[in-house]
């Protein structure tokens, strides 16, 4: 019901008088006889507008005009019997977090110590952003790595940074936060080392990079993966040229390189960072 309930939101809270009629504007007509279909549009009254509402109220227990289906499971318990309806995943709001060496989380006006081989997860509101700002942090690409980010051969002077996953849900967006505030001398990303990762890692425009030093001979690498990003390669070298970039990305288009973070982690890759 989630998908209706927003459709019907946008329109009443829009006061549209009409919308494109699609497969679910099709289904929730049938369903209510709301609206009235003209090729490739469907029209609504006044009356279709409060029906609309009626219905997702029926359905929801939530009034579209003045409420949405925004925030937690939690959040939406308060609002409704069926608390599923929340959009995002459970933990997609949480910034998830580890650390490497000595290095301390700043939860609240605690210094949080993480063992190795764990992860603590908090929303962005808990996480003391000021004290992030004074130590190094990386942010890598995919979560899988996390959980032994200890084991990764960084350069000696990131051994205590703190570790973050980038996001995939409502916490990439914190985490892009953190990204801005953070000082580029002491932001770290780590990322696959392909087209679209060095791409992504770039886009940033600031902090340092994690590559490998050199690949040892058993790290393989996936040459489908690379030649499936030829045009993330492209844009690669338009982003790089007249860059100090221009040799690493010219080797790995040479050597079609596509080595994920995984592989670097259990291969014992040594990283070095290097200035975006």
């Amino acid at each position: 019901m989630s998908k209706e309930f927003n459709a019907i939101r946008l329109v009443v809270t829009g006061d549209k008088k009409e919308t494109n009629l699609n497969p679910l504007w099709l289904n929730i007509h049938n369903e209510t006889g709301c609206g009235t279909i003209a090729g490739r549009k469907i029209r609504f009254t006044d009356d279709d507008h409060d029906a609309l509402r009626r219905y997702a109220k029926s359905k929801t227990g939530m009034d579209p005009l003045y409420e949405s289906l925004s925030g937690t499971r939690l959040d939406l318990a308060g609002k409704t019997d069926n608390e599923k309806l929340a959009q995002g995943s459970v933990f997609g709001h949480l910034v998830v977090m580890a650390t490497l060496g000595n290095a301390t989380l700043p939860i609240d006006d605690q210094e949080v110590v993480v063992q190795s081989g764990t992860v603590l997860c908090a929303p962005a509101s808990k996480i003391g952003m000021d004290r992030l700002t004074q130590r190094q942090i990386i942010v890598v690409e995919n979560g899988s790595l996390i959980q032994e980010c200890h084991r990764l051969k960084v350069p000696s002077d990131w051994a205590n940074a703190v570790i973050v996953y980038r996001g995939h849900s409502e916490n990439a967006r914190d985490v892009a936060q953190i990204i801005r505030s953070q000082p580029s001398e002491r932001l770290g990303l780590f990322y696959d080392f392909d087209p679209q990762g060095l791409d992504m890692a770039l886009q940033h425009r600031r902090g340092q990079i994690l590559i490998p030093a050199f690949l040892p001979p058993a790290t393989p690498s996936k040459r489908n993966a690379f030649r499936a990003q030829r045009t993330a390669m492209k844009r690669l070298q338009n982003l790089c040229a007249n860059s100090p970039w221009v040799k690493t990305v010219s080797v790995m288009d040479e050597q079609e390189l596509a080595v994920t973070q995984e592989h670097m982690l259990v291969h014992g890759v040594p990283l070095i960072a290097q200035p975006v």
